[in-house]
């Protein structure tokens, strides 16, 4: 499952009408790296590849490589503000993050893609 949230998808809808070099293009969400929390995700604008899911939410489309998708069954993408801090940005929140703690795949090898 999918879900934006208004505040990202309000963002989204911005870049995507005042940027032409979008055209074409969707939302990729993909895992930059790891961490002893979990997975660490990136976010940017792409052409669709061969073997990409392509989710549908909001009425943007959203790709991802399979091996993003096998980690991404239950995700929110949220903009976030913190002025504090000068940052703003697209956040990924996986909801099942918990699984993917530490060295998950040596208790439990399901948790692993076997591409």
């Amino acid at each position: 499952m999918v879900k934006i949230t208004p505040t990202a998808y309000d963002q989204l809808q911005l870049i995507l009408t005042n940027d032409f070099t979008l055209e074409g293009k969707s939302l990729r969400i993909s895992i930059q790296g790891k961490e002893c929390d979990g997975f660490v995700y990136a976010i940017g604008f792409d052409y669709q590849k061969p073997g990409d899911k392509l989710y549908k939410a909001n009425e943007l489309n959203i790709i991802i490589d399979p091996f993003a998708d096998f980690y991404l069954k239950n995700f929110i993408i949220d903009f976030a503000t913190d002025y504090e801090a000068d940052q703003e940005g697209f956040v990924v929140e996986n909801l099942e993050q918990e699984k993917y703690h530490g060295k998950f795949w040596r208790e439990y090898p399901e948790l692993a893609p076997q591409f």
